[in-house]
Parts: C-alpha cells; sequence; structure tokens
C-alpha cells in the first residue's frame, strides 16, 4: 500500500464567484500551534500566501493529509501540473489549464464526487436600459 503526503490548494477568496475553471488557486497556508500534551498541531486561520512564497515554518504551515494511492477503494490524483502561462488571456500566475480541469472532471465522475465547476467569468449582469450612462464629474483638488 502506497501512501504519500498531498498538499492543497484553495479558491483564492476574491474568486469565490467565479467557476472553478477561471479561478486562481493558492496553497492553502495557516497559522497554527502545538497542543503543549500531544504535539497535535492545531490550524488557526487561512492566511493569504503567494504560490511560489515559502514563509516562516514556525508560523505557518500548509494543509495536507495522507492519501492511500493504490489498494482496496484508493484514491484517483490528478497531476502534477503547472500554473498556465501567462499570456493575453491569462494575467496571473495561479491558473490551472483547462487541460487539468478536463483531466478531474473525469477522475470525480468515475469516483462519483462532485466535479468541478466550469464556465465564463464574466459574472457581471449586461445593461439592457435604452438610458445612456451620464458621465461622471471629476472633483476638483483644492
Amino acid at each position: 500500500m502506497a501512501i504519500i503526503g498531498v498538499i492543497f490548494l484553495a479558491k483564492h477568496p476574491a474568486d469565490k464567484s467565479k467557476s472553478d475553471e477561471f479561478s486562481r488557486w493558492w496553497p492553502e497556508w495557516y497559522r497554527y500551534s502545538q497542543c503543549p500534551t500531544t504535539n497535535t498541531i492545531i490550524y488557526g486561520e487561512r492566511i493569504l500566501i503567494r504560490p511560489h512564497t515559502t514563509p516562516d515554518s514556525r508560523k505557518f504551515i500548509q494543509w495536507a493529509t495522507d492519501i492511500q494511492l493504490t489498494g482496496e477503494g484508493h484514491n484517483t490524483i490528478v497531476g502534477p501540473f503547472n500554473f498556465e502561462d501567462i499570456s493575453a488571456a491569462n494575467r496571473v500566475r495561479q491558473k490551472v489549464s483547462h487541460t487539468m480541469w478536463t483531466h478531474l472532471n473525469v477522475a470525480c465522475d468515475n469516483a462519483g464526487m462532485l466535479p468541478p465547476t466550469f464556465g465564463s467569468n464574466y459574472t457581471q449582469q449586461i445593461r439592457t436600459s435604452s438610458k445612456s450612462a451620464k458621465p461622471r464629474k471629476r472633483k476638483s483638488s483644492k
């Protein structure tokens, strides 16, 4: 039986209204302490720390768990992957490519799990009013 430690990524809080496909994904870093009696790690609040940055390990820890890769009831892991390259369509370094989302969707479907969300990241309503927008007046600086 092979067991591997897995580190998780979480959707950036500012992207909660976007589909998974168009969201930024950052490592799940937490402030932590240790129980003085059992030495068990006690997770505190989640802290946003940019990907490719490693904070002070005495103050922060990533959410991780062991996953069984083979044998009865084993899990399917999608990856490893690299974040999508910067381009005219992608201006951030924390997006997962559409291909990886497709692989994850298939793995979730095969395992009977809730799949990732797909779709446009454009969530604003289109104005249908016939009124033209009034120009804003600039404040004068004194």
